[in-house]
């Protein structure tokens, strides 16, 4: 999931309580976070159907889609591409974490052709991609395009 900072203000328009740190993660009553809010309401800004948030797709193994609109169309967003802690000051490389190391990579790629074979189709996007909405016009080609072939 992409972590996205918020003023007190989206917070309390979010209805989080008066004096919550918006920067720590924490799940209000109805079990979804300040991510997932905005996710929604960028969603529904950009004329999306609401989609499922972390949807187990699988018949037994734990995996699961960030999102997945229409029943078919996954929302992948990839997280801790570009490593983690500070650069080395002789190299700039960061220590390798989650999708960049080789296990994850591999566990994805299974994950992914699995996906397909159960009839799902998956789109990647980085965090900024989110972010800066660029992803969203995507989608809706996307479910557009499914709609026309029905």
């Amino acid at each position: 999931m992409v972590a996205i900072r918020i003023t007190k203000r989206q917070a309390k328009g979010f209805g989080f309580p008066e004096g919550l740190d918006p920067k720590k993660k924490v799940v209000p009553t109805d079990g979804l976070t300040a991510e997932k809010k905005l996710f929604l309401a960028a969603c529904k800004a950009h004329d999306l159907p609401p989609p499922v948030d972390e949807y187990k797709f699988h018949p037994y193994r734990r995996w699961k889609f960030d999102w997945l609109f229409d029943g078919w169309l996954a929302l992948e967003i990839e997280g801790g591409m570009f490593g983690i802690g500070k650069p080395c000051p002789k190299c700039g490389r960061r220590a390798v974490a989650g999708h960049t190391s080789i296990v994850r990579l591999k566990g994805d790629i299974e994950k992914y052709r699995e996906a397909l074979c159960l009839g799902y189709a998956v789109i990647r996007c980085l965090p900024e991609e989110v972010l800066n909405g660029s992803i969203f016009p995507l989608i809706k080609r996307c479910l557009a395009a499914e709609g026309e072939q029905a």
